[in-house]
This record gives C-alpha cells, sequence and structure tokens, in this order.
C-alpha cells in the first residue's frame, strides 16, 4: 500500500511528457463539432479523421484555410470521411457539413469534383513548390497594401510587438511547465520525506495538480 502514491505520482509525470506530443482537433469550419446526442465514440472517431490526414498530406496547422492545393486535397478528403460518422449519428448536421459554401469558396482553384484530378497520386514535393510559391505571393500582397496605407507602423513598433507576444507566450509556457515540474517534484518530496499519514494525500495531489498543469502546458505549446 505504501507504493501507491509513488505509482499515482510517476504516473502523473509521464503524463506531462505524452500530453505534449498529443494532437489537438482543429475547428477549421463550421459546424465542425459532434452534436452532444451522438453516441461518446463518434466524436473520437471523427477526430480522428482529421489527425491521420493531417499526418498523411504533412499540412502545417498555420496552412489551415488557405487556397492551397495541399490544403484542398486535405479538406476534401477530411469530409468524406467526417462523413461517414456524421449521416450515421444525424443527417441534419451531415447535411450542413457537406453544404458549406464557405470551403467551396476558400477551394475553388480545387474544387470537390476535381479531387481526382488535382490530389490522387499528387507528390508531396509538388505540394512543396506550390506551397512556397503561395507564400511568396501572401507576402508581395502584404507589402503592396502596407505601401498603401496612410502611415505604415515603423519597424521598430513591429518589432516590440513581437517581441511583446513572443515574451508573453514564453512566459505562459514557462509557468505552467515550470509549475507542473514543481508540483511532480513536490510529490515526490513528500513521498520520501512526509509522515507516512500526511504523504499520501501530497502525493496524490501533486500528481493530479502536475497531470492538469502538463496538459495545460501542452495545449500552450501547441497552440
Amino acid at each position: 500500500m505504501m507504493m501507491w502514491p509513488l505509482i499515482i505520482w510517476m504516473f502523473g509525470l509521464l503524463m506531462i511528457f505524452v500530453t505534449i506530443d498529443a494532437y489537438q482537433h482543429v475547428r477549421y469550419k463550421r459546424y465542425d463539432q459532434v452534436p452532444e446526442h451522438c453516441p461518446r465514440r463518434d466524436k473520437p472517431a471523427y477526430e480522428e479523421c482529421q489527425q491521420k490526414l493531417v499526418k498523411k498530406w504533412n499540412l502545417p496547422i498555420k496552412q489551415m484555410n488557405s487556397a492551397t492545393r495541399r490544403f484542398c486535397c486535405f479538406h476534401w478528403e477530411n469530409l468524406q470521411c467526417e462523413l461517414q460518422i456524421a449521416k450515421k449519428c444525424d443527417k441534419y448536421w451531415a447535411d450542413k457539413l457537406d453544404k458549406d459554401t464557405m470551403m467551396d469558396t476558400i477551394c475553388r482553384k480545387y474544387p470537390r469534383k476535381d479531387f481526382q484530378k488535382n490530389c490522387a497520386g499528387i507528390d508531396i514535393a509538388k505540394l512543396d513548390k506550390e506551397d512556397k510559391w503561395f507564400r511568396d505571393q501572401v507576402v508581395r500582397t502584404s507589402e503592396i497594401h502596407t505601401d498603401t496605407d496612410k502611415k505604415p507602423p515603423s519597424s521598430k513598433s513591429t518589432s516590440k510587438l513581437s517581441s511583446a507576444k513572443k515574451s508573453s507566450s514564453s512566459v505562459s509556457h514557462f509557468a505552467t511547465g515550470g509549475a507542473a515540474i514543481g508540483f511532480a517534484c513536490l510529490g515526490a518530496f513528500s513521498h520520501f520525506f512526509m509522515e507516512s499519514e500526511m504523504k499520501k494525500y501530497v502525493t496524490i495531489g501533486s500528481a493530479g495538480i502536475a497531470t492538469i498543469m502538463g496538459a495545460l502546458f501542452a495545449k500552450l505549446a501547441l497552440f
């Protein structure tokens, strides 16, 4: 029985590192949420569609909703996978997903009807070249819009804003990760040095808090 607090603490510490690598579902389109009345197994199955296809198409999260071939091929294949689940649960929701015109607008260059022609057997290296061209076009367009502004922001102020954002993000990550490790260490300390009556509760509590803080750290790191 004396070993249980230590086992729970070790499990909590392990969960910190496991959750860092966990994929977080991205709601990139409308109606992209499983209704509550659907069977519980439908949500993980629905989210698994996105997870496996993001990996297949090697799609960066920041490229979601971009008018690139890579994103559109991912989206049309992902939609087909999601519809198989949605139709079994709620036909009204499935119909909303299927007829969402927002995605037709974004992917008008690579429409669903041309999926086989545009996406089947496409070389990933070719997608990488197209993505680079797309990013260059976005940068040029952004520069043109900046030049037409009456008073564009100075590079110094932009640099300060960027630094402030990075600093804020870094502080959040550091504080959350540090708290998780701190509670994990507290659990270890309590197990080896505290009185037997007290150590069980402190160890279990520390493990639980460390697990929660670790999951929050993982979410901050991913987004």
